[in-house]
């Protein structure tokens, strides 16, 4: 079973209403995302019963769950900016104009959006709606720059689903090597750097 469990396929799409699911398919999960996990936070509602000392059957309180994974930067062949970033960065409140993302602080509407996300885990499928989130970027000397997002949206009931067969991108990720790095149009000379969104 825990080998099973390995074979795990993301996929994420903008939504047109927040909080209403959408539909997914191969073509929504093109992304080479790894450490993929996904779990409801449903809290309990506890209850007194009356004419004892006992407790009625507790109740769930709201369906929230959160799904957490990594993401290389990399190019996947568009035409402008990877479709990993036109798909996660908005949902973390950082905006497209042009071909520069920028922090945004607003509800999701036409510019912050939210997403339907689901974990397809060999033949189970599991879904957030309504989905925003943080992201850190790891920046090392030499290294893979990394993307480590995390979302909370609407928890779904598990479903019984085929695994998605998606085409992956075969680009390399990119290296933070021999990069012009500036903050403030000031030059910076640096062995690593995280970019924390700091969403919450």
């Amino acid at each position: 079973m825990t080998l099973l469990k390995r074979k795990r396929v993301l996929a994420a799409k903008i939504e047109t209403t927040p909080g209403t699911a959408e539909a997914l398919t191969a073509a929504e999960a093109s992304f080479n995302c790894y450490e993929i996990a996904i779990q409801h936070e449903i809290e309990t509602e506890a209850r007194e019963g009356q004419g004892s000392f006992g407790m009625r059957a507790s109740t769930p309180g709201g369906y929230k769950g959160k799904v957490t994974f990594k993401h290389d930067a990399s190019w996947d062949g568009t035409a402008t900016e990877p479709s990993w970033a036109d798909t996660f960065l908005p949902a973390c409140g950082w905006v497209k104009t042009g071909q520069v993302f920028t922090p945004r602080t607003e509800a999701p509407g036409a510019n912050v959006k939210t997403l339907t996300i689901a974990v397809y885990i060999d033949g189970k499928r599991k879904t957030l709606r309504g989905c925003v989130g943080t992201f850190k970027a790891n920046c090392m000397s030499g290294k893979t720059v990394v993307f480590e997002f995390e979302f909370i949206g609407i928890w779904d009931s598990p479903t019984d689903v085929a695994i998605l067969a998606p085409t992956y991108p075969t680009a390399s990720p990119l290296r933070f090597a021999s990069s012009v790095t500036t903050w403030d149009s000031v030059a910076l000379a640096v062995e690593s750097m995280v970019l924390d969104s700091g969403n919450s």
